[in-house]
């Protein structure tokens, strides 16, 4: 049986029907969280997609930019990662998908703020290696090498 992703407006953004959600996507082998995270998120997905005219819908970098201070202002105290990357702001940032890269690796170099977990999550890659993993500084020189190799920055 075929299933046809169903889209809202312009742009065109699939939703994936909620019973073929794990067949399409799992990330439990990469991040013990992963299910966790998914399980939340699809209860955003609404908030993600709101249906709207073309012309009220604000460019993707000055969405970012917008969910990123938010994010930032209303994370900046807190510890753990995952809420962090549960925040409503960040997942709205791992939900405008691919394009958004660009605009991590940027904000990351300059900012220094986390986006590890939606740029492992947007590019399916992880180029820290494991003994850089908590080292701040190494981690970000290896996103943004890797962007630069990749064609992203």
């Amino acid at each position: 049986m075929v299933v046809e992703p169903i889209y809202l407006d312009s742009p065109k953004i699939p939703i994936i029907p909620p019973a073929l959600r794990a067949q399409v996507v799992s990330y439990e082998s990469r991040n013990p969280y992963q299910s966790a995270i998914d399980r939340l998120v699809s209860r955003w997905d609404c908030e993600w997609f709101p249906v709207s005219s073309p012309l009220k819908i604000p460019i993707l970098e000055e969405r970012f930019r917008e969910e990123a201070e938010i994010w930032d202002r209303e994370t900046v105290h807190q510890s753990s990662t995952l809420k962090m990357v549960l925040h409503p702001s960040y997942q709205k940032i791992m939900a405008m998908g691919p394009d958004v890269v660009p605009l991590l690796l940027h904000d990351l170099q300059e900012n220094r703020r986390s986006w590890f977990w939606a740029l492992r999550h947007l590019t399916d890659a992880n180029p820290v290696p494991s003994e850089d993993q908590g080292n701040l500084d190494k981690m970000i020189a290896s996103w943004i090498a890797w962007g630069k190799r990749e064609g992203r920055i």
